[in-house]
């Protein structure tokens, strides 16, 4: 079981022009347990196209966003671009993760909507299978949340 106050503690991002991979970290509640990571999607080569966001103890994802839909280069439905918002429950502050994917030059190419989702626990996704030069990216994501997150005031 994920241990819902802190349930992710990293992601690492591979994209170019669209989101080509995802390694979620994940924290379990049982201490005895090792933690888990969770590959969705295929990872560049290139140290160019990766990044990792380090979440601390007392930091949440709060919000997800980008933009997600066929993309006229690729001729199928792609993650374009997504965006973190992390929030620090001790010190109410956040912060805002570039924007991964969406790689300047594409604008015109890759199109679809806008999407946005907040208390992310956990993730789900898969790519179109092709290995190497015939993978092009995340084609379904979705995301857990915590439906039961409260207000708490001390």
């Amino acid at each position: 079981m994920l241990d819902l106050n802190h349930p992710i503690t990293r992601i690492e991002l591979s994209a170019g022009w669209v989101l080509d991979g995802l390694k979620i970290h994940y924290k379990l509640k049982h201490p005895n347990l090792r933690n888990i990571t969770v590959t969705h999607g295929e990872f560049a080569e290139s140290a160019d196209n990766r990044a990792t966001i380090n979440l601390q103890d007392s930091e949440i994802i709060l919000a997800i966003y980008g933009r997600a839909g066929y993309q006229n280069f690729y001729k199928q439905k792609l993650i374009n671009s997504i965006n973190f918002i992390i929030f620090d429950q001790q010190t109410s502050s956040f912060r805002v993760s570039d924007t991964f994917g969406n790689k300047p030059g594409c604008l015109n190419e890759n199109n679809g909507s806008t999407f946005h989702v907040s208390n992310v626990m956990a993730f789900a996704g898969h790519d179109n299978g092709g290995k190497g030069e015939h993978h092009h990216g995340i084609v379904g994501l979705s995301f857990y949340t915590n439906a039961n997150s409260e207000l708490h005031c001390r």
